[in-house]
């Protein structure tokens, strides 16, 4: 069995280990000892997507995460590496709104497409299906394809939630 946690002595940052427990909807929870467990949000799984969390982290997996927050006895994990510790490459601190980067489409949904940025640390950004095109888009997977190259421009970035809202409409490129 896992030692005792002392949480009154865990500070955000702190690394923590712990058995998955559960995985539902809303992200997973983690054994830290017989009597604590921390909850993981599925958006602090991974710094990429995870298309079946269940399969991912089956029950029972060791793992290590970051404390995030510790409030009222609930603990907050994150399994997201910080910006560059272990995968080299940009991160989201290192882009600004208006640039150009180039990406590999990850994800085609009906509300836009998911895209990598090349030369990133697994940084993915949401191009929502208003921003793929100058005029109206009817279906998604007839202008784009998983793996496909693209050209993007970095419209908004929300670094405290670590999202990227990028732009793939071809008048965003035109004149240079």
């Amino acid at each position: 069995a896992p030692e005792e946690v002392d949480i009154e002595g865990l500070a955000a940052g702190v690394s923590v280990q712990g058995y998955v427990k559960r995985v539902d909807a809303k992200g997973l929870f983690v054994a830290l000892d017989r009597s604590h467990d921390a909850r993981i949000k599925l958006s602090h799984l991974s710094d990429g997507y995870i298309e079946d969390p269940k399969a991912a982290f089956p029950e029972g997996l060791r793992l290590e995460g970051k404390l995030i927050s510790a409030e009222a006895g609930r603990l907050e994990l994150s399994l997201r590496t910080s910006a560059a510790a272990t995968k080299p490459g940009r991160s989201l601190a290192d882009m600004s709104e208006g640039e150009t980067v180039h990406g590999r489409v990850r994800r085609v949904e009906k509300f836009g497409v998911f895209v990598e940025v090349a030369g990133s640390s697994g940084v993915v950004g949401l191009a929502h299906i208003s921003e793929l095109s100058d005029g109206r888009v009817k279906d998604v997977n007839a202008l784009f394809r998983q793996n496909q190259t693209v050209r993007a421009k970095v419209l908004r970035i929300d670094r405290e939630a670590g999202k990227l809202s990028l732009g793939l409409k071809p008048s965003y490129f035109e004149g240079g």
